[in-house]
């Protein structure tokens, strides 16, 4: 025997599902990936369910846009890296020296995701060329070389 309230709710059930994945494919967080904020400086090199490689570009007095990095990523620099400025949202900034030259490249950084939008504008005169293998399904804790990003000074 079916009671009303069971009616209605099979029958609100399918139209929920519906309004939550529409809500969900159309989320803040997906329009604020570095690939859809900026696809001008992430190119998608591959991507499947598991992992997507970025190659990211910055040229000497380019800004990116505000974006996120939704999944754990290793980023790797293969060569020099310029002088750069780290913004963030909430107006605070953090300025990188250019790295060595002598660095014993590659040097790879493992960084968890991070919701905060940010973007890195080039402040030097050489490119800013990196390579970044997101894991959609895997998260782990951040671990940076110190030779590219020196500890901060005592407040």
């Amino acid at each position: 025997m079916k009671t009303p309230s069971g009616t209605i709710c099979r029958a609100l059930i399918p139209g929920l599902l519906l309004v939550g994945i529409s809500a969900c494919a159309h989320s803040p967080a997906r329009d604020q990936d570095a690939v859809a904020a900026d696809p001008d400086h992430h190119l998608v090199l591959f991507e499947d369910d598991n992992v997507r490689i970025l190659k990211v570009v910055i040229e000497p007095g380019d800004a990116e846009k505000m974006h996120i990095h939704a999944w754990s990523s290793l980023v790797i620099y293969d060569r020099q890296q310029p002088a750069f400025t780290h913004r963030f949202a909430d107006g605070t900034e953090r300025l990188y020296p250019r790295s060595p030259a002598n660095a014993d490249y590659p040097l790879v950084l493992r960084l968890s995701p991070d919701s905060q939008l940010q973007g890195v504008e080039n402040t030097d005169t050489i490119p800013r060329i990196l390579y970044r293998i997101e894991f959609k399904n895997m998260a782990f804790a951040s671990q940076i070389p110190s030779i590219l990003m020196p500890p901060r000074p005592s407040d």
